[in-house]
């Protein structure tokens, strides 16, 4: 049967011929990511209190509830966010747990038992399971932006608004300080007047109840700050006439009396970028997981041109791409690949002959096709997890076609015909040579049963590499 199979050359060269052009498709319609999807045992609860301030929504939903979700089994740590009118908890579990959906039952029937002691106020409380749904796509440094201006902010507001609307993008991030209300009292005019800073805060809490407010103190000045003002001056003025102290005889102390209100922002931030010695601000753009990474690179360039295009003095530089890490990647396999070839051709045709480096020489290119159409039937993405794989497994994509051409060379040499020499190639090193391969294989196969995320991320390098092995063992015979 063996023989009968090495005499139809001409359909094992159409096999290796379709082989190859499928696998050369595949790549080019690979979907290309930056990394590949996660799958988080995480639930994210949020829950809207729009008419609740900072120490409302603590004292009355993040503590409470925080204390509930840790009582449920195999929870690891829970975390919270506040923001204006928002908390959001993230639930994260023990990598043991196999059934995520019954986990989230679990934290409904919580909510649900515990929604008649929350405060009335509360508009919705929704839980899910934590899924990736986007991926870093470029980012850019923007430069000439003032924080306080209302030019200024509305542009930006509506560059993102823009981007967003481009097909595949789901988000941005500007990490520009945002725009407060300062409101700076002089401690002295508080005792003139007989008034402390708590009684102070109580007043302006009760006048905001909509403005969530803050604190800071320093050099004897105070200083509080609400969130997203519209940097109008009619919201000042209507600040500085806030009352807070009235006598006897009907005369108010207002706000602006005892206080300098101004716009501002926050000066101390965890980092901070210059270009030209001028602040820059970053800005993240981000893709749906589904987008192909270097299609919507392209499409978004060209958008950009015109969503930039601004008289504010505003100017756009570009950062980072996701798409160049790929590329930088897809750039090595592409130079391994040539190098390889050519010093494997190079040394087999110094110490064999051509024929047999010439057949060595087109085992790679239909080795790394065959791997393309395994990668695509798995449903295993183009990223750069898969790119090491395939760079780890360059080395040995010729390893047993190498070994199997000079035993047929030898053979040939030895006088027998070239039919005689390819059935003996075969029937003497296809059990050791498969039992190279499927040592390797042993080796990275418990990276595919890592019972964890950290197992996800890595599946795709050992698939890769047994893909490819086992290509590379039925290529070489």
């Amino acid at each position: 049967m063996m023989k009968a199979w090495i005499k139809k050359t001409d359909v094992i060269n159409l096999i290796a011929f379709f082989t190859f052009v499928i696998g050369v498709f595949c790549f080019f319609t690979f979907n290309k990511t930056l990394i590949p999807e996660l799958s988080f045992k995480s639930i994210e609860v949020k829950v809207n209190y729009p008419e609740a301030a900072l120490g409302d929504l603590e004292r009355y939903i993040v503590f409470p509830l925080e204390k509930e979700f840790l009582e449920i089994s195999h929870m690891r740590t829970v975390s919270s966010t506040i923001r204006k009118g928002e908390v959001k908890f993230n639930l994260q579990f023990y990598d043991s747990v196999s059934d995520m959906g019954r986990s989230l039952i679990d934290v409904q029937k919580i909510i649900a038992q515990y929604r008649l002691r929350l405060p009335q106020g509360i508009r919705d409380i929704s839980a899910e399971i934590h899924e990736k749904k986007s991926s870093f796509l470029m980012s850019y440094y923007v430069k000439g932006f003032d924080p306080l201006n209302p030019k200024h902010q509305s542009f930006l507001a509506s560059v993102e608004e823009k981007i967003k609307s481009v097909s595949g993008i789901v988000s941005t991030n500007f990490n520009a300080p945002r725009p407060e209300v300062l409101i700076e009292v002089k401690k002295s005019k508080l005792t003139q007047l007989r008034l402390s800073l708590k009684n102070l805060l109580q007043n302006l809490k009760s006048q905001l109840a909509y403005s969530p407010l803050g604190s800071d103190e320093n050099l004897g000045v105070k200083t509080f700050y609400e969130y997203k003002p519209n940097l109008d001056e009619d919201h000042l003025m209507d600040l500085k006439n806030i009352p807070i102290k009235t006598n006897r005889l009907g005369y108010s102390t207002e706000l602006g009396d005892v206080a300098d209100i101004k716009y501002g922002h926050a000066t101390k931030r965890w980092g901070r970028n210059f270009i030209d010695n001028k602040e820059a601000y970053w800005m993240g753009i981000f893709k749906n997981i589904d987008s192909d990474i270097v299609e919507l690179d392209a499409r978004l360039n060209t958008a950009v041109k015109e969503i930039f295009s601004n008289d504010l003095g505003i100017e756009f530089q570009a950062s980072t791409t996701g798409k160049s890490f790929l590329v930088r990647q897809l750039d090595v396999i592409r130079s391994n690949g040539l190098i390889g070839l050519f010093l494997i051709f190079l040394i087999v045709l110094l110490f064999i002959n051509f024929k047999a480096s010439l057949c060595v020489l087109l085992g790679l290119p239909v080795a790394y096709a065959g791997t393309a159409i395994f990668m695509m039937l798995f449903g295993v993405e183009l990223d750069l997890l898969t790119v090491v794989g395939l760079i780890i497994v360059s080395g040995m994509l010729v390893d047993d076609a190498l070994i199997v051409t000079e035993k047929y060379m030898n053979l040939l040499e030895q006088g027998l015909s070239p039919l005689e020499s390819a059935h003996q190639s075969i029937k003497t090193l296809f059990w050791p040579v498969f039992g190279t391969v499927m040592t390797t294989i042993v080796a990275f196969s418990p990276l595919i049963l890592i019972p964890s995320s950290l197992g996800e991320l890595l599946k795709p390098i050992p698939l890769v590499v047994i893909a490819a092995l086992i290509v590379s063992l039925i290529e070489s015979f």
